[in-house]
């Protein structure tokens, strides 16, 4: 009987070691805009990662995407801000859904491009306490019809 009980035990303690830790990119869509006052333009990301094992305890930290990096941040309705991040929690898995917008005005050329700290069309940053990992998204999974403003 105790050979039982310190098996069982001994599963049970290594039972949450071994799921997976994964980070995926579920979905990637872009969509290009122009037009309103001075020829603006610009694009609109949105992503969805999945985080899921002992992987979904780990949070989203930036968006690098359009030589820009965006910081994210969860809806806030006390202070009205209504974020660029939503997140939908089940037992295993975590889906954040993330978005970015860039705008180009030709009169102010000066925005500085800032390097992704890896290849690919965005890259996430996440982190687990101190320690940071990186994700690029190799392409877009959807490409939707450009918007014009007058």
């Amino acid at each position: 009987m105790q050979k039982l009980t310190l098996i069982i035990m001994v599963v049970y303690l290594f039972a949450g070691k071994t799921v997976a830790q994964t980070v995926r990119c579920v979905s990637a869509s872009t969509q290009n805009w122009s037009g309103g006052i001075a020829g603006r333009h610009g694009a609109n990301f949105e992503f969805q990662f999945e985080f899921s094992g002992s992987a979904r305890h780990w949070v989203p930290d930036s968006v690098w995407v359009d030589g820009k990096v965006f910081g994210l941040k969860l809806p806030d309705s006390i202070s009205g801000d209504a974020g660029n991040m939503k997140v939908r929690k089940q037992k295993h898995l975590t889906v954040y859904t993330l978005r970015a917008s860039t705008s180009h005005d030709p009169r102010n050329p000066t925005a500085h491009t800032i390097i992704a700290p890896s290849s690919g069309v965005a890259c996430l940053s996440y982190k687990t306490g101190r320690e940071t990992k990186y994700l690029a998204v190799k392409e877009f999974s959807k490409v939707i019809a450009p918007l014009s403003y007058p």
